[in-house]
C-alpha cells in the first residue's frame, strides 16, 4: 500500500508541476503587468445571410462558422429583443448580432493582446467548443484530480513515515481551520 501511495504521489507531482509553472509564469505576467496592454484592435462585419432568421440550434452555429470566420466556445443570449452570441476564444472575442427584421447579421471582432490572451486561458473551463476546448478542460480535471491525490497520499506518506506526528496534525488542523474560515467568509460575509 505504501509503495502504490508513494506512486500516485510521484505521478500526481509531475501533472501538478506542469500547471504550477505554466499558471505562475502567466500570473506573474498578468500581475506585474510584465508586458504592455495595448488597445484591441476591432472590426465589425454587417451581412445579409438569407433565410438566417428562421435557423436555429446547432445548425445556426454550424451556418455562422460557414459564413463568418467564428470560432471558439460560444454562448447564446438576448439583449434588448436581439438574438446575440458571443464566440469566445483566447485570441479573440466575436459577437454575433441578429437584427430582429430582416437577415442581417453583424459580426464584431475584438482582436486580444498578449496579457488578455493570458487572462482568457485562465477563465477557459466546459467541455465544449472543439477538441482543443475538450482536451484542455480534461487536463484542468486531470491538475484538479491530481492536486486532490497529491494532498491525500501525502498526508498518508507522512503518517506512515512520521514518529512525532504532533507537529504534523496541528499545522493539518491550521490549514484546515484556515481553508474553512476562508470558504465560510466567501461564501456569507464577502
Amino acid at each position: 500500500m505504501y509503495d502504490s501511495m508513494r506512486l500516485i504521489h510521484l505521478f500526481a507531482a509531475f501533472i501538478l508541476a506542469v500547471f504550477v509553472l505554466m499558471y505562475f509564469a502567466s500570473g506573474f505576467v498578468m500581475i506585474f503587468e510584465t508586458f504592455k496592454r495595448k488597445d484591441n484592435a476591432v472590426s465589425t462585419v454587417v451581412k445579409v445571410v438569407p433565410g438566417i432568421r428562421s435557423v436555429r440550434g446547432d445548425t445556426l452555429i454550424s451556418e455562422l462558422k460557414r459564413n463568418f470566420p467564428v470560432s471558439g466556445q460560444y454562448q447564446i443570449r438576448k439583449n434588448e429583443g436581439r438574438t446575440v452570441i458571443g464566440f469566445r476564444h483566447p485570441g479573440t472575442e466575436i459577437t454575433v448580432a441578429f437584427s430582429g427584421i430582416s437577415d442581417s447579421v453583424s459580426v464584431t471582432t475584438k482582436d486580444k493582446n498578449f496579457v488578455n490572451v493570458l487572462h482568457q486561458f485562465h477563465r477557459l473551463h466546459g467541455y465544449f467548443g472543439g477538441w482543443n476546448y475538450l482536451l484542455w478542460a480534461f487536463c484542468y480535471d486531470l491538475s484538479a484530480i491530481s492536486m486532490i491525490a497529491f494532498a491525500f497520499t501525502g498526508v498518508y506518506l507522512w503518517y506512515k513515515t512520521e514518529r512525532n506526528k504532533l507537529a504534523g496534525w496541528l499545522i493539518l488542523l491550521a490549514f484546515t481551520l484556515f481553508i474553512a474560515y476562508t470558504f465560510i467568509y466567501l461564501h456569507y460575509f464577502h
